[in-house]
């Protein structure tokens, strides 16, 4: 399986910088110039990029940029996935100043706003995902963490709930400076409650549309298969058929394979294919055993590789997934003793 370089931690990918570079993007000549081949899954919100791409990217902080070299902030963006996300902007970070923009609507257009609620400013960013199956993975693990915590939080709110209404009702020893703390402590809870399902609420549809996206990459894998294993099978029973057309029809079954980009299959995307320009080759010299031979080839390639889309929760821990379908169903579920 191909590895993705691990990422440099001390940089920062802010969504408006991958918006101008697609920006840049020349579609008025003939064939386009591309900077970013992209197919956008879910709008601009989980992006798959086709085509590595060289970026320069602004550091995490400032001293890091003067630690590590101004100049040495050039990323290359692999063949991958984008998902936005919003992370804290510190106050010594190169993008501080997009806090100090006169108008909201040019914050808004770098990503930046102030989350009242936690105190900080936030920027948007993209997070690079190694492959399809690490992108459905990383939706479970974070419906999971929510899941936890919304336990947590749920069992904390109603215990303070019972010593608030123990204090008002039987007069416990609760003092009135620690019933304030801990009516404030409640209302915190409740709009980090609110906050989760904002965040559920967005999230949600995008890791369904993942989910259908990958599911509709394995039927053009099976689709393929398919169709190519009845060709061979045509071969050898010696059906009479137009040798270009035959031809034609195999570029064409080779052609829906260049949009899989996924790089836990590529390499076996990339073997089906060189077999089945081996099999076009045999078929323009008429060695029609040998063509069907290569595209039965193909044809065990491709399956694998729909295999490896099926098998994307195989080393998904059965905890994590029983706590994210729990989430997605709103089940709670307290081991709290009140």
């Amino acid at each position: 399986m191909i590895k993705l370089p691990k990422y440099r931690e001390d940089l920062l990918l802010p969504a408006f910088r991958i918006a101008e570079a697609i920006r840049a993007n020349d579609w008025s000549v003939v064939p386009p110039k591309v900077r970013v081949d992209y197919f956008p899954i879910f709008g601009y919100y989980v992006l798959e990029i086709r085509r590595a791409f060289q970026i320069r990217l602004p550091f995490l902080t400032t001293s890091l940029r003067e630690e590590v070299g101004r100049r040495r902030n050039r990323l290359t963006v692999p063949v991958s996935y984008l998902c936005m996300r919003w992370v804290t902007l510190r106050g010594d970070s190169p993008l501080w100043y997009l806090t100090q923009l006169p108008l909201l609507e040019q914050r808004i257009e770098k990503g930046v706003f102030y989350n009242v609620g936690e105190g900080r400013w936030k920027i948007l960013t993209y997070q690079v995902v190694e492959d399809m199956s690490h992108l459905r993975r990383m939706f479970i693990y974070i419906f999971a963490n929510y899941q936890r915590e919304l336990v947590r939080r749920q069992s904390t709110q109603q215990w303070v709930e019972k010593q608030l209404l123990e204090s008002a009702v039987f007069d416990s020893s609760l003092s009135l400076a620690s019933r304030v703390e801990m009516e404030r402590f409640e209302d915190w809870v409740g709009r980090r409650l609110e906050d989760m399902g904002r965040i559920t609420g967005r999230l949600s549809p995008r890791a369904d549309l993942v989910t259908y996206y990958a599911e509709r990459t394995r039927s053009v894998l099976y689709g393929v298969a398919a169709t190519l294993s009845a060709s061979a099978t045509n071969l050898a029973r010696g059906v009479r058929f137009n040798p270009e057309n035959f031809r034609t029809h195999l570029r064409k079954e080779r052609g829906k394979l260049d949009q899989i980009v996924s790089r836990n299959i590529i390499s076996l995307r990339r073997q089906a294919q060189y077999r089945i320009s081996k099999a076009i080759g045999a078929a323009e010299t008429e060695e029609f055993d040998k063509s069907a031979a290569y595209i039965l080839e193909a044809v065990v390639k491709l399956r694998q590789a729909a295999r490896e889309m099926e098998n994307w929760s195989s080393s998904l821990p059965r905890e994590e997934a029983e706590a994210a379908v729990l989430y997605r169903l709103g089940i709670t579920t307290s081991t709290l003793i009140l």
